[in-house]
C-alpha cells in the first residue's frame, strides 16, 4: 500500500514512525531509531563534557585571578603599613628631638632669668652676656617647630590617605571574596547537576 506524500510534520511522523507494511519494516525502523538515539546520546554526553570542562576552566581562571588580586592587595596593604610605621617612627624621633630641644631651652631660660618668656630666655641664653657669639638657637628651634608642625600635618594627611586606601582595599577584597564564593557555588552546582 503506497502512502500519500506528507503535507505536514504530523503526516511525516505517521507515515515514517507509526505505519508499517510489515514486521520487517518495523524492525528496520526500530534499528534506525535506536542508532539515532545512541548517536544523540553520545553527542549530548560529549557536549556536556565539553561544557563542564569549559566551565571548570573558566571557574579555575576566575579563582586564580581572585587569588592573585587578593595577594596583590595584601602585599600593597603590607607595604603601606610598613611605610606608615616608618613615617610614624620618624615623626616620633623628630618629636623626641624637639622635646629635648625645648627642655634645654626651658632650662636655659630658667637659668638666665626668672619671669622672662621662653623666647626671650632662649635669645638671652644664645646671645650670652658677651652679646651674640653663640649660634641663634631660638631661630633653629622655631624652624624645627615649624618642621614638626608640617610633619604632623603631613602625617595626618598620610593617615587619612592610608585609611581610605585600606577601606578601598578591604572593599575590593570583599568583592573578590564574593566573586570567589559565587564561582565555587557555581562549580558545586554544576558538579552536582551532571
Amino acid at each position: 500500500m503506497e502512502l500519500p506524500p506528507a503535507e505536514n510534520i504530523e503526516a511525516v511522523i505517521t507515515n515514517n514512525l507509526v505505519l508499517f507494511r510489515s514486521t520487517r519494516e518495523l524492525q528496520d525502523q526500530n534499528q534506525k531509531l535506536l542508532k539515532i538515539v545512541r548517536e544523540l546520546g553520545a553527542k549530548m554526553e560529549a557536549e556536556e563534557q565539553d561544557y563542564r570542562t569549559a566551565m571548570e576552566k573558566e571557574q579555575g581562571e576566575a579563582v586564580r585571578e581572585a587569588h592573585e588580586a587578593m595577594k596583590t592587595l595584601a602585599m600593597q596593604l603590607e607595604t603601606q603599613q610598613k611605610s606608615s610605621e616608618i613615617k610614624i617612627q620618624a615623626y616620633m624621633k623628630e618629636r623626641d628631638a624637639l622635646k629635648s630641644l625645648l627642655a634645654r631651652a626651658e632650662r636655659s631660660s630658667g637659668a638666665s632669668g626668672a619671669g622672662a618668656d621662653a623666647d626671650a630666655g632662649i635669645n638671652e641664653y644664645h646671645e650670652g652676656p658677651s652679646g651674640g657669639a653663640a649660634p641663634d638657637m631660638a631661630r633653629e628651634f622655631a624652624e624645627m617647630q615649624n618642621q614638626f608642625e608640617s610633619y604632623q600635618t603631613e602625617m595626618g594627611m598620610d593617615s587619612v590617605r592610608l585609611r581610605d586606601e585600606v577601606i578601598v582595599a578591604q572593599r575590593e577584597v570583599g568583592q573578590l571574596s564574593a566573586a570567589l564564593a559565587k564561582a565555587n557555588a557555581k562549580i558545586d552546582y554544576l558538579s552536582g547537576a551532571f
